[in-house]
């Protein structure tokens, strides 16, 4: 019984594990696309704010030309765009894994044993907890399974695109 606890508590541990794996994966992807995503967009703007000329002046002209220089590699701006970009992948990546999350702390929260409710000192019911800890494996599993036929394989993929 020792070794099939510590066998269910052990997968509910790579699962989270897992997830956190990919959700980490997605952000470290979509902070690279939006540095560089962002730093193209700001540079666009700040290209053509410098290039409008109030007075068409030669002075003046270099002086936005300085300014812009300046404001071109930016390292303070990709830093921003970059951790913006991580939390904005890693909360996609683990939004898509909510019952893998959710079934997995069931699983490492319930216990194996039998416990009484008490309340106002009088026992109302024996609630088996064994049982909770099973409809987490169980839950897990198919929460496993479906993420796996959706997104790894072409079961749901749509085939009519081309017709």
């Amino acid at each position: 019984m020792q070794i099939q606890k510590y066998l269910i508590n052990t997968a509910a541990i790579i699962a989270l594990g897992t997830v956190a794996y990919e959700a980490h994966k997605m952000g470290a992807r979509k902070s690279s696309e939006n540095v560089k995503l962002g730093g193209a967009k700001d540079t666009v703007r700040d290209t053509i704010g410098a290039s409008k000329l109030n007075y068409p002046s030669p002075v003046y002209n270099e002086v936005k030309k300085g300014i812009f220089n300046l404001k071109t590699p930016n390292p303070a701006r990709d830093a921003v765009h970059g951790v913006s970009g991580y939390f904005n992948g890693f909360m996609s990546g683990a939004t898509h894994h909510i019952p893998t999350l959710g079934f997995a702390a069931l699983t490492l929260a319930s216990k194996t044993k039998m416990k009484n409710v008490v309340k106002n000192g009088v026992t109302k019911q024996k609630i088996n907890l064994a049982s909770m800890k099973v409809v987490g494996i169980v839950g897990l599993g198919l929460s496993i399974l479906w993420n796996f036929l959706k997104h790894g394989s072409t079961i749901f993929e749509r085939k009519d695109y081309l017709d």
